[in-house]
């Protein structure tokens, strides 16, 4: 048992397959960051592009998790970030596609992309209680 760096506590699991011989999970004296009440998306696909600076926060839903309803335009790039203008500190695009998938570590990883999807509201649900963090997009 450890920790992801947001301090959320992960385990391994047996397939009951497989023999191991030793599993190492790296642990954290404490979180690598502490998430706020909020996080913020900016980027070109937002209504306020990527000079945004307000009117565009995540409300916390819970711990580690948050969602926001938001007008996004097709084909275009975006990022999430723990406030406006914090960049060093991005989440971005690890795995999976347009509506879901999964965070690169922290402070990496290229923009999150809407293409493929048509422009319009969307419902946008962040998690970070497993590995780097996830996301799903829903139309409303």
């Amino acid at each position: 048992v450890g920790s992801n760096s947001y301090g959320f506590v992960q385990s391994t699991e047996w397939d009951g397959q497989t023999n191991p011989v030793q599993v190492n999970v790296g642990a954290f004296d404490g979180p690598a960051f502490t998430l706020g009440d909020k996080i913020v998306i900016v980027g070109a696909a937002s209504p306020g592009d990527w000079g945004a600076s307000s009117g565009q926060d995540f409300t916390k839903t819970g711990e580690g998790h948050y969602e926001i309803i938001i007008d996004l335009n097709a084909d275009s790039e975006y990022l999430l970030l723990p406030d406006y203008g914090q960049w060093g500190d991005k989440w971005a695009y690890g795995s999976g596609d347009a509506l879901s998938g999964t965070f690169d570590v922290q402070g990496s990883g290229s923009n999150l992309f809407t293409s493929g999807i048509e422009a319009g509201s969307y419902k946008i649900a962040v998690d970070f209680t497993s590995g780097n963090g996830s996301y799903q997009l829903s139309k409303q």
